[in-house]
């Protein structure tokens, strides 16, 4: 233990930013590797009818979960990193918005489910109404959005992994003793998370001064800027989820079984790209010169899209082989829309990072213009190519939608920022030498820390 805070000690002398994106890229790996162990765990143990019905239980009370924050997270990590000396009041003022504004989706989602899960069994149709329960829970793991805003990501890092971690142990037990009911693994999940939830708070009263009175006040600037974040959530989310929640609807739950695990194959894109994006929201609003802002947000940019490129490309080459060898061969079946959407996860991921540029400089607005136009395409694309293809039509619906997002996000941000399409695409030599240098320091580094 002492020669790794040794090795973080002079990590951080070479480059506070590049420790912490190490650091949280990391993190991101680390938890990449449980949510495929988790949808490892999930397919086998329940099988593609049995993954699809968790999968209905779990998207639709998910999708009103961050649609009931009215995107609270987002502006409590902002205005933390904007104003931390307040950023307790943040933090109360934020709990009592959330925990109001969640209780009519909660009636309204009850009322609603059976609809939205028509072609489903009774018994998982009351399983999702009871798991409409993660919102208020929900609540309660908002203090460690301020611990990303103020920097600390190391405590940040460590909160936002508890839930995954305990949803592998209890599919783990679920192996271990036989308990192979979708129903009872999300009620147990469902339980899980709300005791849980004392860890966060835990954390924030040692990493956390005061005061923490709620203020008024802070309810107005707090939704300016988290209503239009949350609005982009709607059509982020269809675009991320509408063909699960379509799939829910109208196909058996075989078909979204292998759905979901060509989902969770594609999604090993993400880790490196997404903690450049974590790591970006709090490192440009920090910074009040418009000038380096733009500078910071370019060159993040660029590194990004070649990373993203290399790694979407590496995970589709993969999988073949990859998807039936972890999933099992009743799996097969998804190995087309599993290469796609690598692919798409690869142009989701670089979505993401652009997005958190856009909130970054303040200007959630253009997320919400770009998502909606994505969810557009989506909704088309859908309607056209998921009765015909399904799987594939699916996949293909979703590459699309989020390169359209990404074009729009592209054109918002030139024109906010003032910079050319080749300076926030194209990696200069600088860029490079900046990789091959800080690379070089951290290898040399770890090799003469024993």
């Amino acid at each position: 233990m002492t020669h790794l805070k040794t090795f973080w000690h002079h990590l951080q002398h070479i480059s506070n930013f590049g420790s912490l994106l190490i650091l949280t890229m990391s993190a991101n790996i680390f938890l990449s590797v449980l949510g495929l162990i988790s949808g490892l765990l999930a397919a086998r143990l329940l099988g593609p009818v049995g993954r699809g019905e968790l999968a209905a239980i779990q998207t639709w009370p998910n999708f009103l979960a961050g649609i009931c924050m009215l995107g609270v997270p987002e502006a409590l990590a902002y205005f933390s990193a904007r104003e931390p000396a307040q950023a307790g009041r943040w933090l109360t003022t934020s709990i009592l918005v959330v925990l109001i504004a969640c209780l009519p989706f909660v009636m309204g989602g009850y009322i609603l489910m059976p609809h939205l899960l028509n072609a489903q069994r009774t018994e998982v149709i009351q399983a999702a109404q009871l798991y409409l329960g993660l919102l208020p829970i929900y609540a309660g793991w908002l203090p460690y959005h301020v611990l990303r805003g103020k920097n600390d990501l190391v405590a940040w890092n460590i909160l936002r992994s508890i839930p995954i971690i305990s949803w592998v142990i209890i599919l783990l037990l679920g192996v271990g003793l036989k308990l192979n009911d979708p129903i009872l693994l999300s009620q147990i999940y469902l339980i899980s998370l709300g005791l849980l939830i004392s860890a966060n708070f835990y954390v924030i009263k040692y990493r956390l001064t005061g005061p923490f009175q709620p203020s008024p006040k802070l309810i107005a600037p707090m939704l300016n800027y988290g209503l239009p974040s949350v609005l982009s959530r709607i059509p982020t989310t269809a675009n991320l989820r509408l063909d699960q929640m379509l799939m829910i609807a109208w196909l058996e739950p075989r078909v979204l079984g292998l759905y979901t695990v060509a989902v969770a194959w594609g999604n090993t894109v993400s880790p490196v790209l997404g903690a450049l994006s974590e790591t970006l929201l709090p490192r440009v609003a920090a910074i009040h010169s418009p000038v380096q802002q733009a500078r910071v947000l370019a060159q993040t940019i660029r590194l990004g899209t070649i990373i993203s490129a290399l790694v979407a490309l590496g995970v589709a080459l993969l999988s073949p082989l990859a998807v039936p060898m972890l999933f099992g061969s009743a799996y097969l079946a998804s190995v087309p829309s599993a290469i796609l959407l690598a692919f798409a996860a690869g142009v989701y991921a670089l979505k993401q990072l652009l997005a958190t540029g856009a909130l970054s400089l303040g200007r959630p607005q253009l997320v919400l213009v770009a998502e909606t136009a994505g969810m557009g395409i989506t909704i088309l694309l859908l309607a056209w190519l998921l009765p015909r293809y399904q799987l594939v039509g699916a996949a293909i619906a979703s590459l699309i939608s989020y390169l359209v997002v990404c074009l729009v996000l592209l054109g918002l941000i030139k024109k906010q920022s003032n910079l050319t399409l080749s300076e926030l695409l194209l990696p200069t030599s600088a860029d490079v030498k900046l990789i091959i240098t800080k690379t070089s320091a951290v290898l040399r580094l770890r090799s003469s820390v024993p």
